[in-house]
């Protein structure tokens, strides 16, 4: 039977619901016990009872320690030995920056600026880092002779922003145990919200609104600094130390465009699949667009970022199409992102 010269792209893309500007909000755990690490999608935002939380990254060898994304972009992290920060798109690993004191948490600004803490024996600093010059600038440090007396207690480092960019500090507090979350303004702090368990990593999904983690088995959800609730706690050994939210954009200016070079028999059972803007992201739900008869294709309006094309045939056949992924940047419009068939 003659195979008819039509086949259907699918778009994966995120369409899980949430915020009025945004198509999905995602978040992501960091298990401080597991070896390789591996950063972990929950994988209901409305956290069911219990939730799966299902591996997007996992590194070669080693542990992550804390997690910190770009917009949604990229996939940063700080290794166990505090030296390091990595950057991944959920593929590959690299290396983008070490220094000489240990590093304990990074986190964007709503410009995309990255900054980590570095805890040091007399002081710990919040810098600014430019991930392509490798420059760092000093944004604010605190004695910690000085932050006693402010505080009773001791930084451990963790600290995130709020969407207007107002810093916030995670502080433990002088009996066993116990943390506070306290809010910078031009030198001094002020305590908005106190927990009987240690608090490590933290974001805030609105102003009002923080996940934080325990760096033990629970993840909790505070809001309006008052009212504090379990969202996730864990049974299977894990120590949770991070949490991340990610939220991505509706729609945007992304189209790619793009043909199957021969192989027509193939195109009916042949799907062109594309991952992003991030592929450590997945998705729940798609939607699809028919190749045309000349065997071209083309997706608009997708959110701008990075995405992974690949063909998948739904058969077992040695032929194929070449390059089986290709990864691409888009922010208007790609052309020419072709797929050739081979045996």
């Amino acid at each position: 039977m003659k195979l008819r010269l039509s086949s259907i792209i699918t778009i994966i893309l995120l369409t899980v619901g949430g915020h009025s500007s945004f198509a999905a909000e995602e978040l992501y755990l960091v298990d401080l016990r597991e070896t390789p690490g591996k950063i972990l999608q929950v994988q209901d935002v409305s956290w069911s009872r219990d939730p799966v939380l299902r591996p997007v990254y996992t590194r070669p060898s080693e542990y992550i320690h804390t997690i910190a994304f770009h917009k949604y972009g990229r996939a940063y992290f700080v290794d166990l030995s505090h030296r390091n920060i990595y950057a991944t798109d959920g593929l590959t690993e690299e290396r983008i920056f070490s220094f000489a004191t240990p590093i304990q948490d990074l986190d964007f600004d709503s410009r995309g600026r990255m900054y980590f803490s570095a805890i040091g024996d007399e002081e710990g600093v919040i810098y600014n880092l430019n991930p392509h010059t490798r420059k760092t600038t000093r944004m604010v440090a605190f004695s910690f002779p000085s932050l006693a007396n402010q505080t009773r207690g001791f930084w451990n480092g963790y600290f995130a922003f709020d969407p207007s960019d107002k810093l916030f500090l995670s502080i433990d507090d002088p009996q066993p145990g116990g943390s506070s979350i306290y809010e910078y303004d031009r030198g001094r702090l002020r305590k908005r919200f106190t927990h009987k368990e240690r608090i490590t990593g933290f974001t805030f999904v609105d102003e009002d609104t923080i996940y934080f983690t325990n760096s033990s088995n629970r993840v909790y959800e505070l809001r309006g600094f008052s009212d504090v609730s379990v969202r996730h706690e864990e049974r299977t050994g894990r120590i949770l130390n991070d949490v991340e939210l990610v939220k991505v954009p509706d729609r945007g200016k992304c189209r790619i465009s793009g043909r199957l070079n021969g192989g027509r028999d193939l195109w009916r059972i042949t799907s062109i699949q594309v991952l992003g803007p991030n592929v450590l992201w997945r998705t729940s739900s798609g939607s699809s667009s028919r190749v045309s008869g000349d065997g071209s294709y083309a997706l608009r309006n997708l959110p701008n970022g990075r995405y992974r094309v690949s063909t998948d045939i739904r058969a077992d056949t040695m032929a194929g199409f070449d390059p089986r992924a290709r990864m691409v940047n888009c922010g208007t419009t790609l052309r020419n992102i072709n797929f050739t068939f081979s045996r």
